[in-house]
């Protein structure tokens, strides 16, 4: 292993020569830079593509949750025109039901639209559907939707 004096010396020695021949050391060639350039160019172009693919697969992802989140509140929605067309027929079995109230002969129907109203409300209330009372008080178009 050479001393750090004589790699110093060796160095020095080699230009020496050089000067005398009239050999330089040669500096890049034009080959070497041109493939340099292509390395450093290919290298932007790879840095962009994976920035247009994590940007890329971001949004599919986020396009994924959207239409599983819009899905889900179109399966509410649609329940809930169900809902909205048996809430006139709820209507009108508590309305039988209180009519019913003062007519003492017809037991057998009173139990049949007392039986029909207690199903219906059981299904409506086991789906999410919920009493309100809503009598003398202020609209609340978010509470009373």
């Amino acid at each position: 292993m050479k001393r750090k004096d004589e790699t110093n010396s060796d160095i020095e020695n080699s230009e020496v020569q050089n000067e005398e021949t009239g050999h330089k050391p040669e500096a890049l060639s034009d080959s070497s830079i041109e493939l340099t350039d292509q390395v450093a160019k290919l290298e932007a172009e790879l840095t962009e593509s994976r920035d247009k693919y994590l940007r890329l697969y971001s949004e599919f992802e986020n396009f994924k949750k959207r239409v599983t989140k819009d899905r889900i509140e179109y399966t509410k929605m649609a329940g809930s025109e169900v809902f909205l067309s048996f809430l006139p027929v709820i209507d009108d079995l508590e309305r039988a039901l209180k009519s019913s109230e003062t007519i003492t002969d017809s037991q057998p129907i009173k139990e049949g639209i007392k039986l029909i109203y207690s199903k219906i409300k059981s299904i409506a209330e086991s789906k999410g559907l919920k009493e309100m009372l809503s009598v003398n008080q202020l609209f609340d178009a978010e509470l009373h939707d």
